[in-house]
């Protein structure tokens, strides 16, 4: 499956086996919790916290509902590199492998 945007991941017309966001702010953790709950497995890359911008005590209740209904969220992972699959999916590495 090709690489989205935010923009463009509503124009997909089959749902993605796994969705691998990259950012943890509040528009990856929107795309990550309309997905999971959609079917699709899903991984949220992020380079510092998740939802780092936002009241820490409401980002914590945020995430561990994300969490408990099986979203991946890696925090303190910088992408360093992402290249296409020969599958047509996405591998991204992080800056710590």
């Amino acid at each position: 499956m090709c690489p989205s945007s935010n923009e463009t991941i509503f124009e997909l017309r089959d749902k993605p086996e796994h969705l691998l966001i990259l950012g943890g702010g509040p528009i990856g953790m929107e795309m990550a919790q309309a997905h999971r709950r959609l079917g699709c497995e899903v991984t949220v890359i992020e380079a510092a916290r998740a939802l780092g911008r936002d009241d820490p005590e409401i980002a914590e209740i945020a995430l561990g509902r994300l969490r408990a209904e099986g979203s991946d969220i890696v925090e303190g992972a910088p992408g360093a590199a992402a290249a296409l699959t020969a599958e047509g999916g996405v591998a991204l590495e992080t800056k710590d492998g």
